[in-house]
């Protein structure tokens, strides 16, 4: 087992037990999650089973984001998606399980009990795992449910492995506390080299709801490190969307050892002239929490961000640019990751100068753990139009 050694700081403390109760609203928003994110699950299954290459592989629908997450409403575009799914790839082997999944989505809405809601559930995960393995059989782990007072608890112990007990000697825990433990549970799982159980995936996707409504605020920080005081002095950036991250990197230590996670979009669309259209798109905040939560201490986590934008003329959208710019770069470094990538485009070379002065100076973070890099494309040429350049020049700048 490949054991973590990096550095971080952590702002609170490490809560190593604890449960929580469900409520039906919290386990059906969870629920639509993790269904989305099993559809993702089910396009890299299938990939697999068709033997796809990078050459042959193909989709026909960009990704967009969720528009509106009312149960009923997304439950609806689930079952849109998934029924897509299967007709795009024509594939006869998923035919009883996407119907399954349909009759679920279509009566949670109408779920209001909260035991049958998560049993029906957990049925159905262990239908999808025997298509699509990705969850441990085994019954036991450290995360349960228990009945207790006529209501639903789950309840995670990182000490011992669970089996069903009524004694609770246990906290009960708020949101901000339950996100740590469940980010521990990740690591431990990652650490003994297996997939969770189906009540350690569910604590997993209870805690990316839970981020969803604050973000992953008291996440701890792993920095990048210098290269000479590294164990591993080359340290490569993996980089996906999230989904990819979520499903796949986060599984092993082998996949992030020596690594930085990195989250940022790198889907253009059919337009490819990058005066019109960013190459790269900025991620969406819960995802990052989520990805972030999942790593944990085991590595360091970063962001792009993109280019600042101008309405028109430099000096007159300045300050929104830049204060954008802060929000956004304040916003990632609150979840926790150690680095914001922002691309340094369409600006003179004094004017970039000052934009990123302002900015490093109102960014919200630590700033011996946490840092702000500019990209900038070799492609693009430079505008050289600083004062010494100048005066060196004939009052010309120089390109």
């Amino acid at each position: 087992m490949i054991e973590n050694d990096r550095y971080y700081r952590r702002y609170v403390k490490d809560v190593k037990s604890g449960y929580i109760f469900l409520q039906t609203g919290l386990v059906k928003k969870a629920i639509l999650d993790s269904i989305f994110e099993i559809n993702y699950r089910l396009t890299i299954q299938i990939a697999k089973d068709k033997k796809f290459t990078d050459q042959t592989f193909f989709k026909d629908t960009p990704y967009t984001p969720v528009f509106d997450k009312t149960p009923s409403k997304y439950s609806k575009r689930l079952i849109k998606q998934i029924h897509h799914l299967q007709n795009l790839y024509k594939d006869n082997n998923i035919s009883d399980l996407v119907n399954n999944i349909s009759s679920f989505l279509k009566e949670i809405d109408g779920l209001t009990d909260v035991q049958k809601l998560t049993h029906d559930y957990l049925n159905l995960l262990k239908e999808i795992n025997y298509v699509m393995p990705f969850l441990s059989s085994n019954k036991t782990g450290y995360a349960n449910l228990i009945n207790k007072y006529d209501r639903l608890l789950l309840l995670v112990d990182l000490k011992t492995s669970q089996q069903n007990n009524s004694i609770l000697n246990y906290p009960e825990l708020d949101n901000a506390k339950f996100i740590n433990l469940a980010s521990l549970l990740d690591m431990e799982i990652r650490h003994e080299n297996r997939n969770p159980t189906l009540h350690e995936y569910l604590t997993r996707q209870i805690a990316y709801e839970m981020i969803n409504i604050r973000g992953y605020n008291e996440a701890p920080i792993v920095p990048w490190g210098n290269s000479g005081f590294r164990k591993i002095q080359t340290q490569a950036s993996i980089t996906d969307p999230g989904l990819g991250h979520l499903t796949g990197t986060i599984r092993k230590m082998d996949y992030i050892n020596g690594t930085n996670v990195h989250i940022e979009y790198l889907e253009r669309g059919e337009e490819n002239d990058r005066e019109i259209v960013e190459s790269y798109r900025l991620p969406d905040l819960a995802t990052i929490g989520k990805v972030k939560m999942s790593v944990g201490k085991d590595t360091s986590v970063s962001s792009y961000v993109r280019r600042p934008m101008f309405e028109n003329m430099f000096d007159n959208s300045f300050i929104k640019s830049v204060h954008t710019t802060i929000a956004v770069c304040s916003s990632i470094f609150m979840n926790g990751l150690s680095e914001c990538k922002v691309a340094i485009e369409r600006m003179t070379v004094s004017q970039a100068i000052k934009f990123m002065r302002v900015v490093s100076a109102n960014v919200v973070r630590d700033e011996s753990l946490q840092v702000l890099a500019a990209a900038f494309c070799v492609n693009y040429p430079l505008i050289d139009d600083r004062e010494a350049t100048l005066q060196s020049n004939n009052g010309m700048p120089k390109k």
